[in-house]
C-alpha cells in the first residue's frame, strides 16, 4: 500500500482508476477484526512452507488442519498471526486497526471503504464502530483538503456490505437490531451502503429520519 500511495501522491500521480481503497473484514474467535476476503483460510494461507508448521501447531489446539475447512471465525487473532499469506514468510493478515493506522501513516488521500463480511458479536460490532469513529477525523480532513477525490455516495469513509451479509451482521431491515445499529452509524455520520448499489443506504427508513446524507 505504501508504494501505491506514494505513486498516487507523487509528481506522476494520481494513479489512473484508483478511486478508493476497499478492505473486507471478518471477526475472529476472540472478537478481533481482521482484513481478509475469504471465510476459509486455505486459499490465502496454503498448507505449504512455513504454514505447514503453523497448521500443525493449530491442530494441537483442536483446530483440524487442511484439507479440513478452517475459517476465520474458528481461530483467534494470535493464531491467525502464525499463518503466512501465500506461504510467504512474515506476510500476515493485518487487523483493521493496523490497516487503518498504516493508511493514515502513508498519507493516503483516497476514500477508505470497509466491506463487512462476517461480524457476529455485539463487541465486534462496537469495535467496528469505534475504529470507524477513530478514522473519521482523518476522512473529514480529506473532505476539506482533497474534495475532488471524494466518492459521491460514500464520501471518504463508509461501511458497505452485500444485503445478505449485512442482515446477518446487523439484523434484517426494519428489525429492532437493525434500528439499533443503523441509528448508531447515522449518529456518527458514517454512510452504510449496499456494495453493488452505492446509492442504496441501509440506514434509509429510520423512524426519526436520522440518516445523515453525505
Amino acid at each position: 500500500m505504501q508504494a501505491l500511495v506514494e505513486e498516487d501522491n507523487g509528481p506522476h500521480g494520481p494513479v489512473k482508476d484508483l478511486h478508493y481503497f476497499e478492505v473486507d473484514i471478518q471477526e475472529t474467535a476472540d472478537g478481533e477484526l481482521v482484513v481478509l476476503h475469504d471465510f476459509d483460510l486455505l486459499r490465502a494461507f496454503p498448507n505449504t512452507g512455513p504454514n505447514i508448521a503453523a497448521y500443525q501447531q493449530l491442530a494441537q489446539h483442536g483446530i483440524k488442519p487442511p484439507p479440513t475447512s478452517v475459517q476465520v471465525k474458528d481461530v483467534t487473532a494470535a493464531q491467525l498471526r502464525t499463518l503466512h499469506i501465500a506461504g510467504r514468510q512474515g506476510l500476515h493478515a493485518p487487523t483493521l486497526r493496523e490497516f487503518m493506522a498504516a493508511f493514515r501513516a502513508a498519507g493516503c488521500r483516497r476514500p477508505l471503504i470497509v466491506e463487512v463480511k462476517k461480524v457476529v458479536t455485539d463487541s465486534g460490532r462496537m469495535l467496528l464502530l469505534q475504529l470507524l469513529k477513530e478514522h473519521k477525523p482523518y476522512a473529514d480532513r480529506l473532505e476539506i483538503d482533497h474534495p475532488g477525490a471524494r466518492n459521491p455516495h460514500l464520501g471518504f469513509l463508509a461501511l458497505i456490505a452485500f444485503p445478505h451479509f449485512y442482515s446477518k451482521c446487523f439484523g434484517e431491515f426494519g428489525s429492532r437490531r437493525w434500528r439499533q445499529w443503523s441509528q448508531l452509524y447515522a449518529a456518527e455520520g458514517i454512510p452504510v451502503r449496499c456494495c453493488f448499489l452505492e446509492s442504496l443506504s441501509y440506514c434509509h427508513g429510520l423512524p426519526d429520519s436520522q440518516e445523515q446524507a453525505r
